[in-house]
């Protein structure tokens, strides 16, 4: 279950991630995060660096069978979605 719940995610993390990395402008007025300034693009590309680095992260431990290092990524994945 915990496995489907990462390639969900990674899946989500990938494709918002892409788009923020080389469509920043489009992502910016999508989700109303200001102006398209370069303190905004900077700001987007940064947002779609982490995104694409959860992703990695994501699809990476979804083969894991379990240990303390999914656990900790799935809390960490919580505290991402839930508060970001």
């Amino acid at each position: 279950m915990i496995r489907y719940a990462l390639i969900a995610a990674g899946i989500m993390a990938a494709a918002f991630g892409l788009m923020f990395v080389f469509f920043v402008d489009f992502g910016i007025q999508s989700f109303h995060l200001g102006s398209g300034d370069i303190t905004s693009r900077l700001l987007g590309r940064l947002l779609g660096v982490s995104l694409l680095a959860f992703a990695l992260m994501n699809f990476t431990a979804a083969r894991d069978p379990g240990s303390p290092a999914l656990k900790a990524l799935v809390a960490g994945n919580l505290v991402v979605h839930l508060i970001g």
